[in-house]
């Protein structure tokens, strides 16, 4: 299936399998955007506005990134949503606990610091979880075990809110 995207024959690809072995194959076999060390998982979320999507990545690749990687996963969150979404001028936060510059892991701390210094094109700063899915951004960057959490605390409130609401219909 690989091989089929890599000569455009295909314009994806859904692997059921292990997460981890369809990236590594992924990695090799489609090679990196230029500058890219990293690979992350993304995955589009509903918003509060109506059609709207925002992008979160990574949500599980690694669990350990560093400040580079994190300005690496803005560039390719960026690239997806203008490409998918046809977004223009795409807003890119970092998934933070408090929206002011110094709050944030050491390592997103610095992240905030490359992207500031290097101007980076619809960087808007901090975002906390919470407002995530308001509409407001279309990117939100995370270190993978940051956005791992982000991804199951969400499934498990919408499975329980759809539990929730069909208990009240019966």
């Amino acid at each position: 299936a690989l091989k089929y995207m890599k000569e455009n024959s295909c314009d994806a690809v859904i692997s059921c399998g292990s997460t981890g072995g369809f990236l590594s194959a992924a990695t090799v076999t489609l090679k990196m955007i230029e500058g890219v060390k990293r690979a992350a998982l993304t995955a589009p979320f509903p918003t509060q506005i109506k059609g709207k999507k925002v992008t979160l990545l990574d949500i599980g690749a690694s669990n350990e990134n560093t400040a580079e990687h994190l300005v690496q996963f803005a560039l390719m969150g960026k690239l997806y949503s203008e490409a998918v979404y046809k977004t223009e001028n795409p807003s890119v936060y970092l998934l933070s606990n408090g929206a002011e510059e110094m709050k944030g892991s050491p390592v997103s701390k610095e992240a905030y610091k490359l992207l500031s210094d290097a101007n980076f094109p619809g960087f808007k700063g901090n975002i906390e979880a919470r407002y995530a899915l308001s509409g407001k951004a279309d990117v939100i960057v995370s270190d993978g075990f940051s956005g791992n959490i982000f991804l199951k605390g969400a499934e498990g409130v919408a499975k329980m809110m759809s539990g929730m609401i069909k208990k009240a219909f019966k």
